[in-house]
This record gives C-alpha cells, sequence and structure tokens, in this order.
C-alpha cells in the first residue's frame, strides 16, 4: 500500500514556456520501432504554500497519438518517466529516473526537497489488451535499476531529493502500448497485447530550485516594534535564498495579495546571493508613506525570489505568478502625534 500511495502522488503532482520537440522511439535493441511523439515539456519553479522547501512543477502536453485512455484493442499511453540531472542533454540511466507517472493523461510532476521513498515499478502487457502497472516498496536500501523489453518495463526508483540552490534539466520518455501490424497469433485467435514503447527524450531546462525567502524585520504584528513603523523611513530585512538573485518586496492592505491591491518594489538584484544571509532595503519605485497614508488597519508584506535565467515561477496549476513568494507578515503605520494646541 506505501508504494501505491506514492505511485499515486507522484502522478498528481509539472511547467510553462514550452519546449517543443520530436520525439522517436528509443531503440536500444528491443525493436520499438521508429514512429514518433511530440509534445511540449517545461518547467518552472513552484510556489505554493503547501511546499515551504524548494520545489519545481515539470508538465507536458499529452501526445495525441497514441491515446491517452487505455484501449484493449489499441495502443495508447501507460505513463511517463521522469529523469533529473544537473547537466544538459543528459544520458538517461536508472540513477536519473525519479518517477514513472501512470496515466496517459497526467500531464504533471512536482520534483521537491521532501524525501520520497524507492518503489519498484513493473509494467506488463498483457493479453485482455491492457497494460498493468504494479508498485511496490523497495525496501530499505534499494539500488537503482531500470529494464525494457517488448513485454514489460520493470524500475527500481530511488529519487533524490532538490537541493536549494542548484540548477536541474529534466528529460521525459512517453510509455505507451502500441499493437503489432497484424495482431493474430499462430492459432488464428486475436492478440491484443501489444508491445511496450518508450519515447526518445524530450529535455528542458536549467530550472534552479528556490526555497521561500524568510522575512526578518518589521516584525510581525503583535510583536514589540510592529505597531511603530515609519513608512518614511522603514527597512525591510530578510533572508536571501539560494539561487534567488532577482528579490521584489509587495505591500497590501489585503492578506491575499489580490492582483488589484498590491504595490510592488523595483527589482533588487543580488549578483552573488549567500542563503541565509540577511537582505536589508528601502522601499524602491513607489512612496508607501503617500500611498497607505490613510490606512489605520495592518498592512501587509512579504517577499518574492527568482532565478534572472529561469522561467517564470508558477503555481501547482502551471500559472505563472512571478516570485517564489514568503509567507507574508503584517505590521502597523506609526501612530503620529497630535498636533500642537493652536
Amino acid at each position: 500500500m506505501r508504494g501505491r500511495a506514492v505511485a499515486l502522488v507522484g502522478a498528481c503532482v509539472l511547467g510553462v514556456a514550452f519546449l517543443v520537440a520530436g520525439c522517436g522511439i528509443i531503440g536500444g535493441g528491443l525493436g520499438l520501432g521508429t514512429r514518433s511523439f511530440s509534445q511540449g515539456v517545461a518547467a518552472a519553479s513552484l510556489y505554493d504554500e503547501s511546499f515551504p522547501s524548494a520545489a519545481i512543477r515539470v508538465g507536458w502536453i499529452p501526445p495525441e497519438q497514441p491515446p491517452p485512455n487505455p484501449t484493449a484493442r489499441g495502443g495508447y499511453v501507460v505513463g511517463y518517466e521522469v529523469h533529473r540531472s544537473t547537466v544538459p542533454d543528459f544520458p538517461l540511466t536508472a540513477a536519473t529516473m525519479q518517477a514513472f507517472v501512470q496515466g496517459g493523461s497526467t500531464n504533471r510532476f512536482v520534483d521537491s526537497e521532501g524525501a520520497q521513498p524507492a518503489v519498484t515499478v513493473t509494467v506488463s502487457t498483457q493479453s485482455t489488451g491492457l497494460v498493468t502497472v504494479d508498485v511496490q516498496d523497495a525496501g530499505a536500501t534499494p539500488t537503482p535499476a531500470l529494464t525494457r523489453s517488448d513485454s514489460s518495463n520493470t524500475y527500481t526508483i530511488v529519487p533524490t531529493p532538490l537541493v536549494s540552490g542548484t540548477a536541474y534539466y529534466y528529460a521525459i520518455c512517453v510509455v505507451s502500448k502500441w499493437l503489432i501490424p497484424v495482431p493474430f497469433d499462430v492459432d488464428g485467435g486475436a492478440s491484443l497485447d501489444g508491445t511496450l514503447r518508450v519515447s526518445q527524450p524530450v529535455y528542458v531546462g536549467p530550472i534552479t530550485a528556490v526555497r521561500r525567502p524568510v522575512l526578518v524585520d518589521p516584525p510581525d504584528l503583535g510583536e514589540p516594534g510592529s505597531q511603530e513603523v515609519d513608512l518614511r523611513t522603514v527597512v525591510f530585512q530578510w533572508e536571501m535564498v539560494g539561487g534567488g538573485n532577482r528579490y521584489v518586496i509587495e505591500v497590501s492592505t489585503d492578506p491575499s495579495f489580490g492582483a488589484d491591491n498590491v504595490v510592488r518594489s523595483s527589482e533588487y538584484v543580488v549578483p552573488a546571493p549567500q542563503d541565509g544571509a540577511v537582505l536589508a532595503r528601502q522601499f524602491t519605485g513607489a512612496d508607501l508613506s503617500r500611498i497607505f497614508r490613510n490606512v489605520q488597519g495592518p498592512i501587509y508584506w512579504r517577499v518574492g525570489a527568482r532565478h534572472e535565467g529561469d522561467p517564470t515561477p508558477v503555481d501547482i496549476n502551471g500559472q505563472p505568478v512571478g516570485y517564489v513568494y514568503s509567507a507574508p507578515r503584517a505590521f502597523q503605520v506609526q501612530t503620529p502625534p497630535p498636533p500642537p494646541p493652536s
């Protein structure tokens, strides 16, 4: 049960800015033919409150042929191999494989710093025309393994957690079932087993694993000093994150930071960010004391980080969000002294 639960998480766990390429079939002595696939593959840093550590969303467009839905009397996409490395155009090995994502219509995978258990996945053709996918726990000390044949693929997948601040490359391969050209056995009956085929990889990257920044000052509402902020002189401080060399400050009266109620600073460029080092900046690009001069309630702020060479960070659904944001804090503007008596 443990291994199957992991498989379902992997299947549900995406990209943006498409990289489209034609994919042939991996031959590798398997005699799998030359049918080609074409699908868009993309990746970006993930901003999602459920992923407090660094995460990357990898996504793709399922191929039109074969279809993504199981078809006993025809071919269909069974799932996807997800491979990862720190170098471009890397060769695919057992050690580079991070997941087998089951389901032809599934179009995303989320990679993260969190540790994932190792699993053994067996993909097998059946005489019914459907392909079975069996997922088992790989045990305490597994060794990565990958074997492919016309009738069965077996993967022992030992995922490695992301390292914050590191740039990664991904490769996606389509695993599908195809019928043989003449689907009849020697006894004259229909043979629906078909054969397994694995497409050539489509690569995407580099994508940097960027964590959420940690806010330092001003203090959060309720803490000493949080009700004495002077917007004319306030200095915002936060901990930098590995790989994050571009930062912005966002200020709002809306704790959800709705798009129509946010004031964003100019971007702060840090050529050589040091993970955990505190960065202090005054707000540039707008006059906060003028914009929020009549606000009596709490004012919320957060910091966004990104790597300049990467695609725009996205949310869990693949929609661009601009940055990987910190958890927000709030403060109140310092109450001005009363005017002198007239």
